[in-house]
């Protein structure tokens, strides 16, 4: 809500940026935005911090294609891929990776960033949303 305010605030000092506002599009000094922008970066960055990401894994053909969020920065690390599905590739390619019996079990491993979202999340989330 943080951010959503902030937006507005921004709004209300530069109408011309509001796509509501009857002054949309109507021209703006970009130096006075950026002054605003840095007067209130601390107040940004803080609403940036907290705003939830959302995040996906992208899957084709079973495989995992690539992990990816609006707030990458916000998930530290990398994710491991474990891939028990051994009937193709070489076994040179496979770990033996421990499962909860003591026993290891074939698996193709990797590590897997998480990126910034291509796609619109947030509107892919309320699709989701929708459907609960």
């Amino acid at each position: 809500m943080k951010a959503k305010f902030i937006l507005q605030r921004l709004y209300a000092e530069f109408p011309a940026l509001d796509p509501t506002s009857e002054d949309y599009d109507t021209g703006v000094n970009a130096a006075d935005v950026i002054d605003w922008l840095t007067d209130h970066e601390a107040e940004i960055q803080e609403a940036i911090r907290e705003t939830k990401p959302i995040n996906a894994v992208i899957l084709e053909g079973g495989l995992v294609q690539c992990i990816i969020s609006t707030h990458p920065e916000q998930i530290p690390g990398e994710f491991i891929i474990i891939d028990y599905d051994t009937d193709y590739g070489d076994e040179t390619e496979f770990s033996e990776i421990p499962q909860p019996d003591r026993s290891n079990s074939l698996a193709y491993i990797r590590g897997e960033a998480v990126t910034l979202a291509g796609i619109d999340l947030p509107a892919v989330s309320n699709i989701l949303d929708a459907k609960e």
